[in-house]
């Protein structure tokens, strides 16, 4: 884990190339964006966002980074090991939406996706429950199994999130 320093010093790095528009962040970044998120930059020209990191940490900061990037139409969410996820549960809360699931966030992307109980569903229902606009979302499974082969309770689970958007079509990878 990072020390405080370290995050305050990356945040003001990261502050320095506020205006990109295609961004990743993965493992000790994100740590540090979320150790440091009162220094948090707004990234108003990011449109394409990259996230790869640890469930847990999802949990803690992804309002918070949804929030500094208002215009994004992009987003890529790489799920972290399938150990992290063992009872957890993702919160979000229900105060207000960030302004790129109201206006701007068109696609989503998730990565390693698992067919197991609670595993990523929470963060595809918020997406789905969230983004007023979102026109496509694509699951990428981690599995040998092909996505018509699914369970038919974890495809159940998947068609009965409610869509903020009526015309976003989920495909499964």
């Amino acid at each position: 884990m990072p020390h405080e320093h370290d995050a305050n010093q990356f945040c003001q790095f990261i502050s320095e190339m506020r205006n990109l528009e295609f961004f990743g962040l993965s493992g000790d970044s994100l740590q540090c964006l979320y150790q440091a998120g009162h220094l948090l930059p707004e990234f108003i020209n990011l449109t394409h966002l990259e996230l790869s990191t640890t469930r847990d940490l999802y949990s803690k900061y992804f309002e918070t980074l949804l929030k500094s990037t208002p215009n994004l139409k992009v987003l890529v969410c790489y799920l972290g090991p399938l150990k992290m996820y063992d009872d957890m549960h993702l919160h979000f809360s229900a105060k207000e939406r960030p302004l790129c699931l109201n206006q701007y966030l068109r696609e989503v992307e998730i990565k390693s996706f698992f067919i197991i109980p609670n595993y990523g569903f929470d963060l595809i229902r918020y997406l789905l429950k969230h983004g007023a606009v979102l026109q496509k979302m694509s699951i990428h499974v981690s599995t040998t199994e092909m996505p018509e082969n699914w369970s038919s309770s974890a495809r159940e689970k998947l068609n009965k999130f409610s869509k903020c958007s009526k015309n976003c079509k989920i495909m499964l990878i």
